[in-house]
């Protein structure tokens, strides 16, 4: 669920960025960020390979901050639940062994 709300969150946060980048970037012929481009990019085709190159990297780029962010934060409830199930084993271990004796010597 809360995964499902960050990714609305950022997808929006995608998504106004490169709306905002078309409203202002495409008449003007500027590339939405900052780049060294070894290219003269006034062309046509060169231009719009450029453009969609940074429009798709940003929203890679988003995406790729969702998976690693939601990652870390799976990996540490992981570790929360184990280390809660390692708890629950040293404290009950002697339960065990007790019980264990006693089935031994019946």
């Amino acid at each position: 669920k809360d995964v499902l709300c960050y990714l609305f969150v950022v997808g929006s946060a995608i998504f106004t960025v490169t709306l905002s980048s078309v409203i202002k970037n495409i008449p003007e012929r500027s590339l939405p960020f900052k780049a060294w481009i070894p290219l003269n990019y006034s062309s046509e085709n060169v231009y719009w390979y450029f453009y969609l190159h940074q429009v798709i990297a940003h929203g890679f780029a988003g995406t790729i901050g969702i998976a690693y962010d939601t990652f870390v934060l799976g990996i540490m409830l992981l570790i929360c639940e184990q280390l809660k199930i390692l708890e629950f084993r040293l404290i009950h271990v002697f339960d065990y062994i007790t019980e264990d004796t006693k089935k031994l010597q019946c």
